[in-house]
């Protein structure tokens, strides 16, 4: 997807928070000093991180006493990690 994006010549900003998005401009803080900006912007591309939420495992854990936990509720990944997480916790049932 890097490449694809490259191909565009994107602007990568950095230690800035997305605080609004207008009609062909962006307003963008800085996550130490609070000062915001306005930037022309024609496109968006937010990347984000990811982790994990076992919230509902951990609630259905009080009430039963064997509870596997796969895919991005144990570790963040790929659709084919999550996928392959489940096989393999099933077959070994």
């Amino acid at each position: 997807m890097l490449g694809r994006l490259k191909e565009n010549r994107p602007e990568f900003i950095t230690s800035r928070k997305l605080v609004e998005i207008r009609e062909g401009e962006i307003v963008l803080e800085h996550v130490k000093s609070g000062r915001r900006i306005t930037r022309q912007a024609d496109a968006v591309v937010l990347p984000v991180g990811v982790k994990s939420d076992d919230l509902q495992a951990r609630e259905i854990k009080k009430r039963f006493p064997r509870v596997l936990v796969i895919g991005d509720a144990r570790q963040p990944g790929r659709i084919h990690n999550a996928v392959r997480d489940g096989f393999d916790t099933t077959w070994n049932l």
